[in-house]
């Protein structure tokens, strides 16, 4: 009896370590062999719906977007599918806005932007957003190839200041691989074409109308995308006057007229819908030309650089409109001592309907071909 019992104790007490040692083993293993948590970079995916969705998971993918499966939600997508589409060819992109909604095309190799509003920018006179009011500003960027668009855009300051953006972060617009800013406006979305050149997309809004139109802008955004550009002054002809030395491009069916005026020259462009209107004066005295222009208009003035030169331009659509209304403005410069102006026009009636010069695509973009060749 005694040997039976000095038998079983050890058989006893190597069960017990063995279950002790398996149990501990399980725990270790369930410890050690678990997924570690995962970092994932801070992007945003733009969904159809306007929503956003971020990176999670061990493999830092992109969240599924929500299913549009509600019926009230139905009337939104309709709304978006009837809004009018701008294609920008010079550039290649393209996207859809609100019905009401109104695009200036000033974007050309030389110029900017292409901007787009919620209200008539001719009826404005404030030069900020007020409470319901929204602009949307399209230009082209150039960059190194040997930067990264995260790093080019860190650099970018405001203006002539030294402030820069405090928040650059990743961001996925209607597919494309972004950076977002937050140094103009409310946000800056730089959507690249290349490793040296892409498309921003800034926002404009008052303080207090932000969370009224931010569905809206997403949903502007989410049908954003670039196409194949062309070139608009293909088959173009080209004037040049050698006297006062200048060029400028023109399409096909243009009828050009030249004139002696005073001591200078005028040459009008007209074409199916508009003229430019292009006149020289010698011997003028100043460092600017800015006195010869019609400030007597009292149209807004401001300052644009077509291809390297910096011209002064004023709102002369009052001065010209007489009888018959008219959107115009006025680019002067003084080089070498004569003034040259470049009056880019477009008559349009009495009617109400809104009219631009500065969004005739036409128009500007033969004002982005004007040079001086001496």
């Amino acid at each position: 009896m005694q040997n039976q019992k000095g038998f079983i104790l050890p058989i006893i007490i190597t069960i017990v370590a063995v279950a002790i040692l398996g149990t501990g083993g399980y725990f270790a293993y369930k410890h050690y062999s678990a997924p570690k948590p995962v970092a994932c970079t801070m992007e945003a995916k733009l969904c159809p719906d306007g929503s956003s969705v971020g990176r999670s998971g061990p493999n830092c993918e992109f969240a599924e977007c929500p299913a549009v499966q509600n019926p009230s939600t139905e009337p939104a997508q309709n709304e978006v599918a009837s809004w009018k589409t701008y294609n920008e060819n010079d550039f290649g992109f393209s996207f859809k806005y609100p019905n009401a909604w109104i695009v200036n095309d000033g974007l050309t190799s030389t110029t900017c932007c292409l901007n787009i509003f919620n209200y008539d920018p001719l009826k404005k006179q404030e030069q900020f957003q007020k409470k319901g009011e929204i602009k949307i500003q399209i230009a082209n960027y150039k960059k190194s190839a040997s930067m990264s668009l995260k790093e080019f855009v860190s650099s970018q300051t405001y203006m002539e200041s030294n402030v820069k953006a405090t928040q650059v972060e990743d961001i996925i617009i209607a597919g494309i691989n972004g950076i977002k800013s937050n140094l103009i406006g409310d946000g800056t979305y730089y959507l690249p074409q290349s490793s040296t050149e892409g498309i921003s997309i800034t926002v404009f809004n008052h303080p207090e109308s932000r969370d009224n139109f931010r569905e809206t802008i997403d949903k502007m955004l989410s049908t954003f995308k670039f196409t194949t550009p062309t070139d608009r002054t293909a088959g173009w002809k080209t004037y040049t006057n050698t006297q006062y030395g200048f060029q400028i491009q023109y399409p096909n069916g243009t009828l050009v007229n030249e004139e002696n005026i005073n001591d200078g020259i005028s040459v009008s462009f007209i074409t199916s819908n508009g003229k430019m209107v292009i006149e020289t004066e010698k011997n003028v005295l100043g460092g600017t030309y800015t006195p010869a222009c019609n400030t007597s208009a009292g149209g807004k003035s401001f300052y644009k650089t077509i291809n390297g030169i910096n011209f002064t331009a004023i709102d002369i659509s009052r001065l010209l409109s007489g009888s018959v209304s008219t959107s115009a403005t006025e680019y002067c410069v003084l080089q070498n001592g004569t003034g040259y102006k470049l009056i880019p026009q477009i008559p349009y009636g009495n009617s109400d309907a809104r009219i631009d010069v500065n969004n005739d695509a036409t128009l500007n973009q033969m004002l982005s071909t004007f040079k001086f060749i001496k």
